[in-house]
């Protein structure tokens, strides 16, 4: 998968499902773990370096992994 907030896509590998857990209580607040219960989301590791921004995003899932463009 890729995101891309404008500064140009950041790819991932997707590793494996994640469940909210505990820690989601004191990151987000008492409550959380609870209200996300089978909805969550998965595990990721980055392939690119890149930036990523809190706003709009493109997502994107790429059927095999594509070759990086260079700038």
């Amino acid at each position: 998968m890729s995101l891309d907030c404008g500064e140009g896509p950041v790819r991932f590998s997707l590793n494996r499902p994640a469940r909210p857990c505990a820690w989601m209580n004191v990151t987000v607040g008492p409550g959380a773990q609870k209200a996300l219960r089978d909805k969550g989301g998965v595990r990721c590791t980055p392939l690119d370096d890149g930036v990523l921004r809190v706003g709009p995003a493109r997502f994107e899932v790429l059927s095999e992994l594509a070759p990086r463009r260079r700038a």
